[in-house]
């Protein structure tokens, strides 16, 4: 998995991601929140960069500027970070959820461990019991 990490760190600001973020812009007719979603591996936190990258394309050229990208409503900016925020939350919720039950799963483990080898003792000393007292056989003339 850190492999893949590490493999999303060195796209960034690479020609893929510029071919990505160009595709998705074209796609989606300059719809921010579309195109966040769309390219893989970026955040809301990675919206100034690309809004950077966007305007640098629109300068050389490279795209046509579009109503929904030039005049975008900061209502709507201010949404995007807020619902991106409270997913964050959920993420992190979930995350200590799972947590905490996985923590739960190994104190049964440990708990179960722990009756058998209590088990195993007991028998060991029943079996010395048994040996200690137990009739001895007669012997026979």
């Amino acid at each position: 998995m850190n492999r893949n990490l590490s493999n999303c760190d060195s796209t960034l600001d690479s020609g893929e991601e510029r071919d990505a973020v160009k595709e998705a812009y074209i796609k989606y007719k300059g719809d921010m929140g579309k195109i966040l979603n769309d390219v893989i591996g970026v955040t809301y936190e990675d919206e100034e960069r690309l809004r950077k990258m966007i305007n640098d394309m629109i300068e050389s050229g490279e795209l046509k500027a579009t109503r929904n990208f030039v005049s975008e409503p900061e209502k709507r900016k201010a949404r995007r970070r807020k619902a991106a925020e409270r997913e964050a939350e959920e993420a992190e919720k979930m995350l200590k959820e799972i947590q905490k039950n996985e923590g739960a799963k190994d104190l049964v483990a440990l708990i179960q461990n722990r009756q058998q080898r209590n088990l195993a003792s007991l028998d060991q000393f029943c079996d010395s019991l048994a040996v200690k007292y137990a009739k001895k056989p007669r012997k026979t003339k």
